[in-house]
């Protein structure tokens, strides 16, 4: 896929991405603090770099990568610990998304458009 870096898959940094944000969302702490002004180690500099890719999105991100990339978010996301039949609950997972993602709106629009499909989806069954 187009979004890779190196030989870091797209794959790879989604399921990180995610991963520590189910764990800012559980746990109220976070592994790659991407967001920070002050030294960040290669990794989150890599995310940050990853996740300004998509601050235009949907523009810029061919069709099919997109189509891949909701599709990923959405099995990982099957995992989190984000799914609720409470309003409430759900408002508050969507900011939760928002304070993770900070600057990084394009990424933050991708996460919360898969959530809000996939609980459209969850919800007619």
């Amino acid at each position: 896929m187009k979004h890779t870096i190196g030989n870091v898959s797209t794959s790879y940094i989604i399921r990180l991405i995610l991963d520590d944000l189910d764990t800012y969302i559980t746990a109220g702490k976070r592994e790659f603090n991407f967001c920070s002004e002050i030294e960040n180690t290669s990794v989150e500099d890599m995310i940050a770099n990853w996740l300004e890719w998509f601050n235009d999105y949907p523009q810029g991100i061919l069709s099919d990568e997109l189509k891949e990339i909701k599709r990923e978010i959405g099995e990982l996301m099957g995992n989190m610990s984000i799914w609720s039949h409470h309003t409430e609950e759900r408002e508050e997972f969507l900011r939760y998304f928002s304070n993770y993602f900070g600057e990084y709106t394009g990424f933050f629009k991708l996460v919360k458009d898969v959530y809000i499909e996939e609980l459209k989806d969850d919800l007619l069954y």
